[in-house]
């Protein structure tokens, strides 16, 4: 078929099995590769990702039979038109940087990590202060937030004694 799937699974999640069983297994699957990703995504990579050798011997064990790694010295050999990949940041961004004039359909997952998921604007918090000065410590926070390499939570910290920030710190991506 004239058609493709384009791959970014860095855990085995439900959300990839499910998507992995609806899709036939006579479909060809290019599994993007650790430095593309890299090359797309804003966010450090993830240590405890699953390589992409892992990855395409779990695909044949599915009963994939056409699958093939992707980086960015091959991406232009994509002969296929039509694509599917899943709609997460990193094939949103395959798509806007090597694939405008490729005919790309997107499936959605659920995807706790993808960063629409987790930069959503709905507030769990209770009761909110309107003080000018907690505003003036929250965009301290927030702010601080901004520096952390962890792109699934980014988290900013402010220390206030007596009216003054003390300490401000961000959370770290750490093994």
């Amino acid at each position: 078929p004239d058609s493709a799937i384009l791959l970014y699974m860095p855990v085995l999640h439900k959300g990839y099995v499910d998507f992995l069983k609806s899709q036939s297994s006579k479909a060809k699957i290019y599994i993007l590769d650790k430095s593309l990703v890299h090359k797309l995504s804003s966010y450090e990579p993830d240590i405890a990702a699953l390589d992409v050798v892992m990855v395409e011997n779990m695909l044949n064990t599915l009963g994939f039979e056409h699958v093939e790694v992707l980086g960015e010295e091959n991406i232009k050999d994509i002969e296929e038109n039509n694509l599917v990949l899943i709609n997460d940041y990193v094939s949103r961004k395959l798509v806007d940087d090597f694939l405008q004039h490729k005919d790309v359909k997107f499936k959605n997952i659920f995807l706790r990590w993808d960063q629409a998921s987790v930069t959503s604007e709905k507030s769990t918090v209770g009761e909110k202060s309107k003080k000018p000065k907690d505003l003036k410590f929250m965009r301290l926070a927030y702010l601080e937030a901004e520096n952390s390499s962890d792109w699934w939570r980014q988290v900013g910290a402010v220390l206030i004694k007596n009216g003054k920030v003390v300490f401000s710190t961000y959370n770290m991506g750490v093994p």
